[in-house]
């Protein structure tokens, strides 16, 4: 490994520290409000309503998905927040 010398005045190099250190917590804290994604199966489960449903609701835009490769996915609290904001439907099951 080289060493490198680079004068810095003090109020420098604790700015450049500080703002260091601000990013590492700040993607400490990203990774934090992580929210594992849930297969369609555990969405319709979730929500009771059956798989049409469910892909209708996704294709109007009504609830987000986000796809991996070829698989449809789903954040629970999105699902729930979507849901609510949902008309009541006939039909739909509780």
């Amino acid at each position: 490994m080289k060493t490198i010398i680079i004068p810095l005045e003090i109020t420098e190099f604790r700015s450049l520290l500080k703002e260091a250190i601000r990013e590492e917590i700040k993607q400490i804290l990203d990774l934090q409000q992580y929210e594992p994604l849930i297969k369609t199966q555990e969405a319709m489960k979730l929500l009771g309503v059956s798989k049409v449903t469910l892909l209708n609701w996704r294709n109007s835009g009504l609830i987000p998905s986000y796809k991996v490769n070829s698989r449809v996915y789903f954040k629970k609290s999105e699902l729930l927040a979507a849901v609510g904001k949902l008309p009541n439907r006939k039909g739909r099951r509780k």
